[in-house]
């Protein structure tokens, strides 16, 4: 975020300012400013490593004119895709040239997607420079998704060096949607480190790990034994773990088991699950449903589970209708199960809504909504 809204009552606004015009008319071809956020555009995709690094100097000199220690706000929203030259090195140069002087950061969010040289040390180096320099992060915004050479390994050593350091952190968001590399492992030591060192502060998390064939289910059980009764104060969780291949039965019945956890907001996502059934549904909202505590938001994903049926649909809804009173807003998104007919979800939704009285929004979808650069990116991996 590049705004003069971000800086408060520091003095420089006006000479900030106008340094921003000149850095926004020099790199006009690839430089987009919207709403407080730096983005990428296209053009940037021909850049070279040095043009790059030129790029990262303009940043830091249009900001030292203004004061680093002045800076608690800022966002740097950097959207990077299918760009040949970014590599670990231009990301160490950020580093070292931009993100190392923020030491008031407050707020940070960068987003790198399709970056295919960026490895594991990106990672390392990323959440030793947070860690060490960043303490007074309360949001957090990372996002590394496609991105084929990232491994279980490098998802270790960054989640542990930010939780070593940031144990004050509020919001929390990682995206590793679309990883080859990453497998149930790697979700597993994920999960411990932020149980581990977040347990106290941290309010809202998010964790995607979409699209990734090798996530199995010792990572869906860990996320269940690991997050679940480790937070105090954590009021709102998104999982988005649809269209993992590799789930079963055995991951939602143990999640569903061993996450005990009060939460004002709850969205999961299993969507796309081929081995889920009837039974793992079953015992999954069984348990999830008299475990999760005084919630008020939920939204759950089941859609193209084709062995689904309307007989764990209908236990499903009653197991939520039962025990989730307190439910303001409810998404049950089975859509595009071919073993349930309309006329059964009609059943269903008038259940629902005549069992729980408070709630003020109720939703059955009937088609998957799914994001179009995420079907793209999938079919360019056949191409």
């Amino acid at each position: 975020m590049l705004s003069s809204a971000s800086y408060g009552s520091c003095k420089h606004n006006i000479s900030l300012q106008h340094s921003l015009k000149r850095f926004q008319a020099k790199w006009n071809n690839g430089i987009l400013f919207h709403h407080n956020s730096i983005k990428l555009k296209d053009g940037f995709s021909l850049f070279t490593k040095e043009q790059f690094n030129e790029l990262w100097i303009d940043v830091s000199k249009s900001l030292e004119l203004h004061r680093w220690d002045c800076i608690p706000e800022l966002i740097i929203d950097i959207s990077v895709s299918n760009y040949s030259s970014f590599d670990d090195s231009s990301f160490k140069f950020f580093i070292q040239n931009v993100l190392l002087k923020l030491k008031s950061l407050k707020n940070l969010k960068l987003h790198f997607s399709t970056c295919q040289k960026v490895t594991d040390q990106t990672l390392k180096n990323l959440s030793l420079a947070i860690g060490k320099r960043l303490i007074h992060l309360k949001r957090l915004s990372i996002e590394f998704s496609d991105c084929e050479k990232i491994t279980d390994a490098g998802l270790q050593a960054f989640s542990k060096n930010i939780g070593k350091q940031m144990k004050h952190l509020k919001h929390l968001s990682l995206n590793f949607s679309l990883s080859e590399k990453i497998s149930g492992l790697g979700v597993k030591m994920l999960s411990k480190n932020i149980a581990r060192y977040h347990h106290r502060d941290l309010q809202h998390l998010t964790l995607d790990f979409s699209y990734s064939d090798q996530v199995s289910n010792q990572g869906v059980v860990a996320l269940g034994t690991n997050l679940g009764r480790s937070f105090k104060n954590l009021k709102s969780l998104n999982l988005n773990l649809n269209d993992c291949s590799k789930i079963t039965d055995t991951a939602i019945k143990h999640f569903g088991k061993n996450f005990k956890i009060d939460l004002e907001k709850f969205h999961l996502d299993f969507s796309g699950s081929p081995q889920i059934t009837n039974q793992g549904v079953k015992e999954f909202s069984f348990d999830i449903s008299r475990n999760v505590n005084n919630l008020k938001i939920f939204s759950l994903g089941f859609a193209e589970c084709q062995k689904i049926t309307a007989e764990g649909f209908e236990v499903l809804s009653h197991n939520i209708s039962e025990n989730m009173k307190d439910l303001t807003s409810l998404t049950l998104d089975l859509s595009e199960c071919l073993n349930i007919t309309e006329n059964e979800r009609k059943k269903i939704y008038q259940e629902i809504k005549n069992s729980l009285k408070n709630l003020q929004h109720l939703s059955l979808p009937t088609r998957r909504c799914q994001d179009i650069d995420i079907l793209l990116k999938l079919a360019s991996r056949f191409n």
